[in-house]
């Protein structure tokens, strides 16, 4: 069964993405989260997170979604947003 995240992103709503087709995360800066799902790369751009603490909300979102289907939601630290999403 399908297991999702559910990002939040400011003035879009949420963002849902298919951990089964998640294939890497990286941490490029405080400001920025790339996600590989398949052959699509999605840049987060971030706001107000310090060092690695977004990335590690997002990571463990990914981790604890569990058996599917599921909708997980990631929840950032109070003061962090996600204010976009590009898909690449």
């Amino acid at each position: 069964m399908a297991k999702f995240i559910s990002i939040p992103v400011v003035n879009k709503g949420n963002t849902i993405v298919n951990v089964d087709n998640l294939t890497a995360t990286q941490w490029v800066s405080a400001t920025s989260i790339v996600i590989v799902v398949g052959a699509k790369t999605l840049t987060l751009t971030m706001l107000g997170a310090t060092a690695t603490n977004a990335f590690t909300c997002l990571n463990d979102a990914i981790t604890e979604v569990g058996a599917g289907p599921v909708l997980y939601p990631v929840v950032f630290p109070a003061g962090v947003t996600c204010t976009g999403i590009t898909v690449g």
